[in-house]
């Protein structure tokens, strides 16, 4: 079993605090569900967080939440990398 972790571009789109800390209890559900049934976790967060250090959050997910191509294509990267 594989789980991508929910993630959000921040301050991108309607993306703004008030989505926390709300948001950080589904990702906490994602890993503890991953952790017992022993998943594979792909981490999108980090992923993305990572990739704002190279471009604007808005190149990956135009809205905050739905990634563009380019975000597709990072997140399949990292889905990759993780079942390797």
């Amino acid at each position: 079993m594989i789980i991508g972790e929910p993630f959000a571009v921040k301050g991108v789109g309607h993306i703004t605090d008030a989505w926390y800390p709300k948001f950080l209890a589904y990702q906490e559900s994602a890993r503890e569900i991953a952790k017992e049934f022993g998943a594979i976790l792909i981490p999108y967060q980090k992923v993305f967080d990572n990739a704002q250090k190279n471009a604007p959050g808005a190149y990956w997910a135009a809205d905050g939440v739905h990634p563009t191509l380019a975000g597709a294509q990072m997140m399949a990267s990292a889905w990759m990398d993780c079942i390797k």
